[in-house]
């Protein structure tokens, strides 16, 4: 790879970190409720995970993370059915529209045949069993594993992080799972616990999205800074709510995923 390539695929990277965040932003924000107008906030979000692809095609299982989790809470906080048709229609059209733009634009200027086969088809070999990247895309699954916790162990800059992430996801979560069903039926129980398996699911999504391509190219591991702060903050806040330290309400969730933010910049500084 040339370094203008490279140069090329860090800021798309970036890009899809700064769409990626906005989305999970929206999802956090229309499950708060906060919206006058939530139609319009879900067909944004479609709109901006619908992007994913075309910014950088290895962001897509993240993407697809958030849409699931997205769905979720569409499904939960839907008081009718008619209600959740609409906004599941506005999630759809909105993640369909700028695809439907682009193949408009590749129409129109014949060039859709071109697209096809420089970014579609490079980026599926790409991610092939015996794809472009030759002996890397042969390693076993479990090979590829090892790549990536050699690359966690390797990056000085956000090795702290990814120790906190650790603890918290093999010593924390288990302890509020535990914790939580633990609780008798009379004891009022955390109305955003589910957020504790949603920032799981994000998690496990981005390191798949690293563990995949099967190199060690460490730049990828930037995919796992939002979901470790959005793990960390969800942690923070639902252990202050099962340890009784303060009462927090759904508001605070913000904060919660605040002190996560703070973190990440103190320990990736």
């Amino acid at each position: 790879m040339t370094v203008e390539g490279a140069e090329c695929g860090l800021k798309l990277l970036y890009l899809s970190i700064v769409i990626l965040s906005v989305a999970l932003l929206i999802v956090c924000k229309y499950y708060a409720g906060n919206s006058s107008n939530p139609n319009r906030l879900i067909f944004a979000l479609g709109f901006i995970l619908g992007l994913t692809p075309f910014a950088k095609m290895q962001s897509v299982p993240i993407a697809l993370s958030i849409a699931c989790i997205f769905l979720h809470t569409l499904w939960l906080k839907s008081i009718a059915r008619g209600q959740f048709i609409r906004s599941l229609a506005a999630f759809f059209l909105g993640g369909i529209l700028f695809s439907a733009l682009v193949i408009l634009y590749l129409t129109i200027f014949s060039i859709y045949d071109a697209f096809w086969k420089s970014y579609i088809q490079q980026n599926l070999l790409i991610y092939s069993t015996h794809g472009l990247m030759g002996n890397v895309n042969q390693l076993s699954f479990f090979g590829k594993i090892n790549i990536f916790l050699r690359m966690l162990r390797r990056v000085p800059d956000t090795r702290i992080l990814f120790l906190f992430t650790a603890i918290v996801l093999i010593l924390g979560v288990p302890f509020l799972i535990i914790k939580r069903f633990s609780l008798s039926l009379n004891q009022e129980k955390s109305n955003t616990f589910c957020f504790v398996y949603y920032s799981l699911f994000i998690l496990v999504a981005s390191s798949y999205s690293i563990i995949r391509p099967g190199n060690g190219f460490t730049h990828y591991l930037l995919f796992l800074i939002i979901p470790s702060g959005f793990l960390i903050g969800v942690f923070l806040g639902e252990l202050a709510k099962v340890l009784q330290v303060s009462q927090l309400t759904l508001s605070n969730l913000k904060l919660s995923l605040l002190t996560g933010v703070i973190f990440i910049t103190i320990t990736a500084s």
